[in-house]
């Protein structure tokens, strides 16, 4: 019998090829436009492959959904935004900062500003709200995890912290956006890493040394 992870590979090795690869853009791409113009979810697949200009045979040769091609769609966004960041080495604290200062992921924002506007507005979806949190933990978890020297120990779960950063950079994302961006890519970055850095109570001048 067939098991579905022999699917998963089969479907892998043959989204290598050229063409197809040319075709998961364009239904890609035909989804994010759709998006902007009017909310995910009164896109529909016909919609996609009409935009796309393609059949919808194709569209459901290579995806289940819609929900699926948003989701791969932006996994590749997000590989190619994890591709370009550094490895955070918390063994040097000073690299460390300055990478954790990096304001890649606020720039990836304004990359795709009119399409994070809809997505995380009443016009987005729960799932794709969900699954971007859950693969944003996982990259947090690997950068602990290869990043802690081994005599580092946590304090409080790794996989609980990560999922805590998770949702507080997409909710900042959110109100970033929602307030019209009254900070730079840098100043949030910097923003984020200090909330991260030393916590809420010293962010609100509560105490003077982290807890």
């Amino acid at each position: 019998m067939t098991t579905n992870y022999a699917l998963s590979r089969r479907r892998d090795e043959k989204r290598k090829d050229p063409r197809v690869q040319r075709t998961l853009k364009l239904l890609g791409d035909a989804l994010m436009e759709l998006i902007i113009e009017k909310g995910y979810e009164a896109v529909s697949v016909q919609d996609i492959t009409d935009r796309a200009n393609t059949s919808r045979t194709t569209f459901y040769l290579h995806f289940k959904d819609k929900d699926e091609l948003l989701f791969e769609t932006m996994r590749a966004m997000y590989d190619d935004l994890v591709a370009t960041t550094h490895k955070i080495d918390f063994s040097d604290t000073a690299a460390a900062i300055e990478t954790m200062c990096e304001p890649v992921e606020f720039d990836h924002v304004l990359r795709y500003l009119r399409f994070y506007k809809v997505m995380l507005s009443e016009k987005g979806s729960m799932t794709f709200l969900l699954r971007v949190w859950d693969y944003l933990a996982n990259e947090m978890l690997r950068a602990f995890q290869d990043g802690l020297p081994p005599e580092v120990k946590p304090r409080i779960p790794t996989a609980f912290l990560a999922h805590m950063a998770a949702g507080a950079e997409i909710a900042v994302v959110r109100w970033w956006i929602n307030n019209d961006l009254p900070y730079s890519a840098q100043e949030m970055a910097n923003f984020l890493y200090q909330a991260h850095a030393n916590g809420i109570w010293w962010s609100l001048g509560i105490t003077e040394q982290p807890v």
